[in-house]
């Protein structure tokens, strides 16, 4: 293992702990947000297939399971500091500054925002390195239309849009 990949781990879980202490003393959750949580009591009306697209990484803002996302911070940087999960950040760091991360990961799309299925070590160390985006397989979870609601209001016009357009990301 070269040093500076351990360093990087050691700056990048630094970066998680005082992100994490920063949310928990002002009484938030310091842990990644998770879509499983998010969604138990909502209507997903229907999930679409939008295939291999590249999406921002500030769009990236939670991970799928409550389980994976007590291991990073809300900034997506690690929190864990076990050597088993240590060294496979390390890993994915390395590979990151030797060949570049070319593998997709595989994400739900929520009222336009991303959360992680699989690859949350892929975008913590894209993260970290301060990356624009990632390639990613985007299933879309569309929620019941409710008029109550003006994110979900929001969100229905942003597909009207997405049909017409197949932008995906104008913020």
């Amino acid at each position: 293992m070269n040093n500076d990949e351990l360093d990087y781990f050691n700056n990048a879980r630094k970066a998680g702990m005082k992100e994490y202490s920063s949310k928990t003393s002002k009484g938030q959750s310091g842990y990644l947000p998770s879509l499983e949580e998010m969604v138990k009591d909502a209507e997903i009306v229907s999930q679409v297939d939008l295939g291999i697209m590249e999406i921002p990484l500030k769009k990236i803002v939670g991970t799928y399971t409550h389980l994976r996302s007590l291991s990073f911070a809300n900034n997506f940087m690690p929190i864990l500091n076990n050597s088993e999960f240590r060294q496979k950040w390390i890993d994915v760091c390395k590979a990151h500054i030797e060949e570049g991360i070319r593998d997709p990961i595989k994400v739900y799309e929520y009222l336009n925002w991303y959360y992680v299925i699989e690859g949350n070590k892929r975008v913590s160390v894209l993260k970290y390195f301060d990356a624009y985006s990632m390639y990613a397989k985007v299933t879309r979870l569309i929620p019941k239309m409710d008029i109550n609601n003006p994110t979900v209001e929001i969100y229905y016009e942003f597909l009207k849009f997405n049909n017409k357009t197949k932008i995906n990301s104008i913020w």
